[in-house]
């Protein structure tokens, strides 16, 4: 019988610690969620920024994140402009593969035949998996 209630002490013990970190983290908010990555990124960038100064890395090939932010402030227009670029040239793509992908399944639930040989295909094309570089 004693056994039990100490078990259940340390039950409560428990539940109580538990409760506690809740609280700790429901008083941190969203500070919980954001201050480990915003540690690891500042890191990441002084062990960047120490690598550059310290390595005499050539500025072509691999800038300073101070070198990069501060470009990114002194020219902001230029940046926002080849950003739209780039956000327009993607936002095409992703349209014209959607309309391939809706077209083939419009095709595809037509024809019982069409859906048995290109079927296959579609799900070999999808569990290869393309690199964001295109290189493997």
């Amino acid at each position: 019988m004693e056994g039990s209630v100490t078990g259940s002490g340390r039950g409560q013990a428990r539940a109580s610690v538990r409760l506690t970190l809740g609280r700790w983290r429901d008083a941190l908010g969203v500070g919980a969620y954001l201050l480990p990555p915003a540690i690891a990124l500042a890191l990441a960038a002084a062990v960047w920024e120490l690598w550059v100064r310290v390595g005499g890395v050539a500025e072509y090939l691999v800038p300073a994140p101070s070198a990069i932010l501060s470009d990114l402030f002194v020219d902001i227009e230029y940046f926002a402009f080849h950003g739209a670029i780039t956000l327009g040239e993607s936002l095409g793509g992703f349209a014209m593969g959607a309309a391939v992908a809706i077209t083939g399944a419009i095709i595809m639930s037509q024809s019982r035949a069409l859906e048995r040989s290109l079927l296959p295909l579609a799900v070999l094309a999808a569990r290869i998996g393309v690199h964001p570089t295109g290189l493997r």
